[in-house]
Parts: C-alpha cells; structure tokens; sequence
C-alpha cells in the first residue's frame, strides 16, 4: 500500500529543542537553517523506522481497490482525522465518498476506516489506484511522546557533530541501541528491532 507524507514546517520551538540538547545559545541564530534540515531528516527516519507520525502530518493512501472485508487498516499510524475517501468509478470519473458511508476508529493504536452499518464498498474501476484515502495522523507539536522526540534529538545531536561522511561501522553501539530503545518503544506494529 503505497502512502506519501506531507511533514508539516518544522516548529521554532523544535529547533529551541534541538539548541537545548546541543548546549548551542538560544540567541545564536547561525545554526537555524542546518537544524532544520537535520530535524526533518531526524523526523523522517524515526518515523520510517517506527511505522508511526511522530507529528500532525497529512497523510494519502493509495488502494487499487476496496479491501475484501469491512475496513480499511490505516499502514502509517497515528490515525487523527480522515479528510476524505475518494474512488475512480467504473466509467473513471473521481468520486468523493460521503463520509456517512464509513466511521473512522482512532481507538486503535493505527486506525481504521469502517463501512457504515449496511453501507457496502461502492463499484470501482479496475485500475491501480482506484481508492485515495487522505487523513492526518501524528502526535500535536506540544504533544509528541518524549520517547519520539529523544529519538529525533539522538539523530540530531549526532548529524550536528558529524558532519562529514563517517565509515560504517563507526557509530557507537551506544548510540544505535539508544536510538533504537527509542524507536521500539514508539514503534507500531512491525518495527525494527536489533
């Protein structure tokens, strides 16, 4: 199931965060621009290593079709909101689906998307990505899971002080197995465990 993300701009209050860890002056603005880069970097990786939205973010799902059962499972968790279901019909013209037509179950660690009772799975055309479904998953910025955030900091803080290419091999074993404590206790579902 092929998913895009679209990462939200990176919060000032982030990079505040990642100056804190580094010991960097809060008044010394040379370093904002590469912080930034580096946060989203760090973002992006802990959340493909954890299946999970670290932050609100905007979220489409590609489906060549309707799933056999009742739901549609979320892959990419955090579900909060889903803005819309849309669907090619069997003559190909784009179909938004009434959001009457399902609920959306974010009591589940992903999420899902159920049929409405006695609502079925309209009739599509057979076609790769016949179904979009667009959501927002992810935590609020003022309320990302610290277990996350140190993750996106232990990233950050080891970008910052290695900037040239290191060797494989070389990145202390402490190092990983912090960041990936981290990321396995954030981790949805199928994650990645050392």
């Amino acid at each position: 199931m092929p998913y895009t993300i679209a990462l939200p701009s990176v919060p000032t209050a982030w990079i505040s965060d990642a100056k804190k860890h580094l010991e960097i002056s809060q008044t010394d603005k040379s370093h904002d621009s590469h912080l930034c880069k580096l946060i989203e970097l760090a973002v992006e990786n802990v959340q493909t290593d954890s299946n999970r939205a670290v932050c609100t973010q905007t979220v489409t799902l590609n489906l060549d079709r309707f799933p056999g059962g009742n739901r549609i499972d979320i892959p990419f968790g955090q579900l909060a909101t889903v803005t819309s279901l849309a669907y090619l019909d069997t003559d190909g013209n784009s179909q938004t689906w009434a959001s009457s037509n399902y609920e959306v179950d974010t009591a589940r660690d992903a999420g899902c998307v159920w049929l409405a009772y006695n609502i079925s799975w309209p009739s599509i055309r057979s076609i790769q990505n016949a179904v979009t479904l667009t959501y927002t998953a992810g935590h609020a910025t003022s309320d990302i899971p610290r277990v996350a955030w140190e993750a996106v900091m232990l990233q950050v803080a080891h970008a910052f002080e290695n900037r040239e290419p290191i060797l494989v091999g070389s990145i202390s074993k402490e190092l990983e197995l912090s960041y990936m404590a981290c990321v396995n206790r954030f981790a949805l579902g199928d994650a990645v465990v050392i």
